[in-house]
């Protein structure tokens, strides 16, 4: 049993009368869309989760980075809650004030290269329409320029052509067959870099190369697509790579995608993370965070761009309430100024987490991370990412009131709400210190 200011514990988890819950769902549904942690949500509020039973959890996945400004945040309930009672369920593409007040607050607080918008309910879908466009671009002029670049390992989403403008072949085998005109460079991680005696910027010239020695006509490149960091370890690109290749596509004609789907509004101490590189995207692909817990994405970019596709529909994309939702969202995000707090509380976590690691040296190999996503990367005796060790961290964090992500990866993510407090995080990494405490005495025993 387990009672401080920011969780409580009081039964068993999973609690033995919502076990009936979790088995109707895994009966009834795939297995796989219930193999996250056996905690039936009630409610949550601000950064915390809770079931029906009086448990109470600090969230450190923001619910999958959606609740950037906090679960069930002011603003973003009262609009939602506006809306519904004004009696507007749904309204297919036709205007609405929701729509049209969400669009001018969106447009007002990005970058004013990103003159418009266009609507999708999913991330993965935004990801598409960003491809769809980019071939669109060049077919004014060239259609053989139709080549899109990924980076093996990243992650646009599970549809057809953002897994195969990515992830790595094992991910993307049942497509079948792939299109020969996505390819993948290899992602720079940063174990890599220390490896070899290269900038960033000679590297990806590197991978450039590399490419036409395979066969590839650098010619009819018309994209790069870039995740500005692989979410499951919070590893970033090293700035040169990137601002190398965005030279490279301006020098070239090709297109600089982005894709925000879990990096923006805030969550890197940046509004966008490919900020953090000093480059202007063409098109910036939103999800997640745009809408604080609505299903709405967007791609964003120049008008000569987004205008290209006169066949945009989208059954659900800018559906009134996730406008009206994420609209409360951006205003929450500016009234609480959250990328100053970002990069505030990325701070106060970066010196928790090194010191972590200090304390641990022979258990935890690198920390990586900026803002309010951080990666833990925990070896094993061969120096391997440690799967084990890291699922039972999981399960234990769980039962002390730590609600984390299940990476399957060897590394424990963190992402909570931006609106986190100091204190509570300062006893959410306690709890992570204290499980790994415990975690090798059972080992050495």
């Amino acid at each position: 049993m387990i009672s401080t200011r920011f969780r409580h514990i009081c039964t068993e988890i999973p609690n033995e009368r919502d076990k009936d819950i979790i088995e109707t769902i895994t009966l009834l549904e795939s297995k796989q869309a219930n193999k996250e942690l056996p905690v039936v949500w009630d409610r949550a509020d601000g950064f915390q989760v809770f079931d029906r039973w009086g448990n109470c959890w600090i969230d450190m996945t923001s619910s999958i980075f959606v609740a950037n400004t906090g679960h069930n945040s002011e603003n973003n309930r009262k609009h939602v809650q506006s809306t519904l009672e004004k009696g507007l369920m749904h309204a297919y593409c036709y205007p609405t004030v929701e729509r049209a007040e969400f669009l001018k607050k969106l447009l007002s607080m990005t970058p004013s290269y990103l003159e418009k918008a266009s609507l999708a309910s999913a991330g993965t879908e935004a990801s598409e329409r960003a491809l769809k466009l980019a071939r669109l671009y060049n077919a004014q002029t060239t259609p053989e320029k139709n080549v899109i670049i990924g980076g093996s390992g990243n992650y646009h989403g599970k549809t057809m052509g953002a897994l195969m403008s990515a992830t790595t072949p094992e991910v993307r085998n049942w497509v079948g067959y792939q299109d020969p005109n996505m390819l993948q460079m290899p992602f720079p991680y940063p174990w890599i870099m220390e490896s070899i005696n290269l900038s960033g910027s000679q590297l990806f010239f590197n991978h450039i190369e590399e490419l036409e020695q395979d066969g590839l006509d650098l010619k009819k490149i018309c994209a790069f697509i870039i995740e500005p960091y692989q979410g499951w370890g919070a590893v970033f690109y090293p700035e040169d790579y990137i601002r190398s290749m965005f030279n490279w596509c301006r020098e070239n004609d090709v297109l600089f995608i982005a894709d925000e789907i879990q990096s923006g509004f805030g969550r890197t101490g940046e509004l966008f993370a490919y900020q953090h590189y000093k480059v202007e995207p063409d098109l910036v692909v939103c999800g997640k965070g745009i809408s604080g817990g609505m299903p709405l994405s967007a791609v964003l970019g120049a008008s000569n761009i987004i205008e290209l596709d006169s066949s945009l529909t989208s059954t659900h994309g800018g559906h009134p309430i996730a406008c009206a939702g994420a609209l409360g969202n951006l205003i929450d995000y500016e009234r609480y100024n959250l990328t100053h707090e970002s990069n505030k509380k990325g701070t106060y976590l970066k010196k928790r987490l090194d010191a972590l690691k200090s304390k641990f040296p022979t258990l935890i190999s690198r920390i990586e991370g900026r803002g309010m996503v951080w990666g833990i990367y925990f070896k094993d005796a061969k120096g391997n990412l440690d799967v084990t060790f890291v699922d039972n961290m999981v399960d234990k964090l769980l039962q002390k009131g730590i609600f984390s992500i299940r990476t399957g990866r060897g590394v424990i993510k963190l992402g909570p709400p931006l609106i986190t407090p100091i204190d509570a995080l300062n006893e959410a990494i306690t709890v992570h210190e204290e499980v790994i405490e415990e975690l090798l005495y059972e080992r050495n025993i």
